[in-house]
C-alpha cells in the first residue's frame, strides 16, 4: 500500500483523545526497539507527557491510518518544551517561530512506503502556513528535530526536506539490563529546517 492510500489525520488534544490508545501502542513499540531495543519507557509517565504537550505547548498530531489501524504518527509541538535543546542553540533561534517534531513513527508493517515522508511534507507544510504566536516575532519559523545519531536513515529523510545538522548532545535514557534499570548516555543529533512564513510573502 502507498502513502496516498491512506487517511491523514491532524489531531488537537480532542481529536487524539479518540486515537490515543493505538498511538500508545504504537509509540511504546517504536521506542523500545530496533535501534531502541532495551529502552525502557513508564507508560504513565509518558502518557502524561504527551498530554503536557497538548495542553501547555500547542502540540499537533498527524496520523497516517488505514480505517482505525494506525500505521503511523509524527507529533509536532512548540519547541519550548524541548528542555534538552543547549542554551547557546535556543538563543540562535530567538524572534523566530520555532517547533519542534516531537516523536516520528511508522509501524513495521507499512514500513518502506513512503509515509514518513508524507507525513514530513505535511508538518512542513502546516509550519509556514501557521500564525505566529508573537506578534513581535520575525517573519522566520524553523523547525528542529532530535534524532538518534545512528539513525542514518532519518538523517537522509530530514536532509532531503531541507533540514541541515545543526548540532549534538548527549541525553540520559533509562535502559533494562540484566541487573536490572540503568541508566547510560545516549549521542543525539539536532537537524533544523529554516523557512519563512505565508503571511510575510508579498
Amino acid at each position: 500500500m502507498r502513502a496516498t492510500d491512506l487517511t491523514l489525520t491532524v489531531c488537537d488534544a480532542t481529536g487524539f483523545a479518540a486515537w490515543e490508545t493505538r498511538f500508545m501502542a504504537l509509540y511504546l513499540e517504536a521506542f523500545t526497539s530496533g535501534s531502541y531495543h532495551g529502552h525502557y519507557l513508564d507508560e504513565a509517565a509518558e502518557r502524561a507527557w504527551l498530554r503536557r504537550l497538548f495542553a501547555q505547548h500547542r502540540a499537533r498530531c498527524y496520523l497516517l491510518h488505514e480505517g482505525t489501524t494506525l500505521a503511523g504518527f509524527l507529533l509536532m509541538a512548540d519547541a519550548a518544551y524541548d528542555r534538552k535543546l543547549p542554551a547557546d542553540m535556543r538563543q540562535q533561534l530567538a524572534g523566530q517561530q520555532v517547533w519542534a517534531l516531537a516523536e516520528l513513527a511508522v509501524a513495521p508493517a507499512y514500513q518502506r512506503q513512503g509515509l514518513a515522508a508524507r507525513l514530513l511534507a505535511q508538518c512542513l507544510a502546516d509550519c509556514i502556513a501557521l500564525p505566529r504566536d508573537d506578534e513581535a516575532a520575525s517573519c522566520g519559523t524553523t523547525l528542529i528535530v532530535r534524532t538518534q545519531a545512528d539513525a542514518l536513515g532519518a538523517h537522509r529523510l530530514y536532509e532531503r526536506y531541507g533540514f541541515a545538522w545543526w548540532g549534538e548532545v548527549q541525553v540520559p535514557v533509562a535502559v533494562l539490563q540484566p541487573e536490572g534499570l540503568r541508566w547510560r548516555q545516549v549521542s543525539k543529533h539536532y537537524y533544523r529546517c529554516a523557512m519563512v512564513r505565508l503571511e510575510c510573502v508579498v
